[in-house]
């Protein structure tokens, strides 16, 4: 468990981490899995959740979420 630094994306916002993880599973018609980049556009254009400072979130974090 962790006990110092910064909080993780599933200790700050639960609710977001579990729709990036939802987004990334892969199709069952198509067996293709969505892009850390689409999953970003997807959360920010029809989710309206953005990021700590209010901008879509980067891949790399969307990334890091689907790890966590």
């Amino acid at each position: 468990m962790k006990r110092e630094g910064r909080k993780t994306h599933r200790e700050l916002n639960p609710e977001s981490v579990k729709l990036v993880k939802r987004r990334r599973r892969r199709n069952w018609r198509t067996k293709r899995q969505k892009s850390y980049r689409q999953i970003s556009g997807i959360l920010s254009e029809d989710y309206g959740v953005f990021n700590e400072r209010g901008n879509a979130f980067n891949p790399k974090s969307i990334m890091v979420m689907v790890n966590q």
